[in-house]
């Protein structure tokens, strides 16, 4: 049988190393770092509510592996649930409720203007997205005379809700890829990503989440087959197998040395996070992690895509704080001159908070400079100036008690070093292809590479990470279907 070393525990681990199990004709070492499973699938339970630290969403329903197995699990509604902001309380800076129909006349506009990225003159091109944004949506918003009811363009132009609106939306988006408004995003990271049908923000039911759902994906694989706290330090590939003794004598070509000892095996797909192949690649030659180095143009592919970040403050409180979900809408001049917003900025990039499952639970994410921001102060100061704007100038009330708060700090981990690839104005699906393209040496289809990253349309996204393992172990399949001659 073929030794096949899968080198991370995520979703595109996990989907890697079921499909090869299933087939019975390999033999499969999965190692993770870790204690656990499911790599930016990260879940705790707070008061019998499954908390994601990690991802959270699934981006679509139809067609999509992670919500399908989650339905047929009773995770998610067997209906789909759209998105609708009439459900969810709005409040501006000064603590005055906003129309719910305000917010859904702007995102109307606003998406209206994110759909136009896919006209022929954008394919192209290599403009940031928030630059795009920033010009079209207000463009847009003088020329339109009626909007939704019979807007004027006097009266838009006059409406003290468009920038903070906007300003919630285009947030709301750099969220999505993991970055502080859209910042280093290119109009490409929207236009090659394939949207499927369905809500993107279904919500697990009965207190499950997608650590819930790494455990039901995980059940077919067998203890012996998973290796936990176990951290790849390099990888030789190509290798001669003439000087080995013992086990080394066998003819396999990849050595992968490990906390745990080596592994040797004919095949390894790697499935670690962008981030963790940025820093390996940046290491010093004596360092190397892959020997020989990858070629010229997977690293240009590693260093020209670019890789966000989403921290999450969870906080519970003695009772609920609010009744539902809420979108907060920055002033201007409260985010120039509040005092408290000046000494965190982090703080103006707060454009939602989520109660969870009926829960006195909830959660806050930042993106981008600002996710890094909460990690740098003590976890006591990041709670307490975010109480105060909550309170004081958003619910204009004196909160509960807090009875305990985590945050995650994804960019900090050397596990992973990030949360989720984007794309920049300077790469596109051929470095996305570049990035997945598997490595040969004296044989075949040596060193595999799967994760979100990899994925040409679902980069991002659970489904994506998923879908790249199950790739990558058809390959082999594949390969040794058509080649039955090189099997043992």
């Amino acid at each position: 049988m073929k030794r096949i070393v899968v080198v991370g525990g995520g979703l595109a681990g996990i989907a890697a190393a079921k499909r090869l199990v299933s087939c019975g004709s390999f033999d499969v070492k999965l190692l993770e770092a870790k204690d656990r499973l499911g790599g930016r699938c990260h879940s705790i339970r707070l008061s019998g509510v499954g908390v994601d630290m990690g991802a959270s969403l699934f981006h679509g329903a139809k067609g999509n592996v992670m919500f399908e197995t989650a339905q047929a699990h009773g995770f998610v509604s067997s209906e789909s649930i759209p998105r609708s902001d009439k459900k969810k309380l709005i409040l501006l800076s000064d603590g005055t409720s906003v129309p719910c129909e305000v917010l859904e006349r702007y995102r109307v506009l606003f998406e209206c203007v994110m759909d136009r990225l896919h006209e022929e003159q954008w394919k192209e091109s290599k403009l940031e997205l928030n630059d795009y944004l920033t010009t079209e949506f207000f463009k847009e918003a003088k020329e339109v005379q009626e909007l939704n009811g019979g807007v004027s363009m006097h009266s838009l132009q006059e409406d003290p809700y468009m920038y903070p609106a906007f300003r919630c939306l285009l947030t709301e988006v750099g969220m999505d890829e993991g970055t502080r408004l859209c910042q280093g995003v290119g109009v490409s990271s929207f236009t090659e990503f394939d949207y499927l049908e369905g809500p993107h923000d279904n919500e697990f039911l009965g207190g499950h989440c997608y650590g819930d759902l790494v455990q039901e994906l995980a059940k077919s694989l067998a203890e012996d087959i998973v290796n936990y706290e176990t951290e790849v330090r390099s990888i030789e590939w190509n290798t001669c197998s003439s000087s080995r003794s013992g086990e080394e004598k066998l003819n396999l070509p990849i050595i992968v040395h490990t906390s745990e000892g080596d592994f040797f095996a004919d095949h390894v797909i790697v499935t670690v996070s962008l981030g963790v192949l940025k820093a390996v690649t940046q290491s010093s030659p004596t360092q190397a992690f892959f020997t020989p180095p990858l070629p010229e143009d997977k690293l240009k592919a590693i260093a020209a895509i670019g890789y966000g970040i989403l921290n999450k403050v969870i906080m519970e409180f003695d009772e609920p704080i609010l009744d539902q979900s809420v979108y907060l809408l920055w002033k201007a001049e409260h985010i120039q001159n509040d005092p408290v917003v000046k000494k965190y900025p982090w703080l103006a990039s707060l454009n939602s908070i989520q109660r969870l499952s009926n829960s006195s639970v909830y959660c806050v994410s930042f993106a981008g400079v600002d996710a890094h921001q909460i990690v740098s102060l003590p976890e006591e100061e990041v709670v307490t100036a975010l109480l105060k704007i909550v309170g004081d100038r958003f619910l204009c009330k004196t909160l509960p008690p807090l009875k305990r708060a985590f945050r995650s700090n994804w960019g900090e981990d050397p596990c992973f070093l990030g949360s989720y690839s984007f794309n920049t104005p300077h790469s596109n699906t051929r470095h996305r292809e570049a990035l997945a393209r598997p490595l040969s040496g004296s044989a075949p289809l040596q060193v595999l590479f799967a994760g979100e990253a990899t994925h040409l349309t679902h980069f991002s996204a659970t489904h994506g990470a998923f879908e790249s393992g199950v790739r990558e172990a058809e390959r082999l399949i594949h390969y040794y279907g058509n080649n039955s001659n090189s099997t043992d």
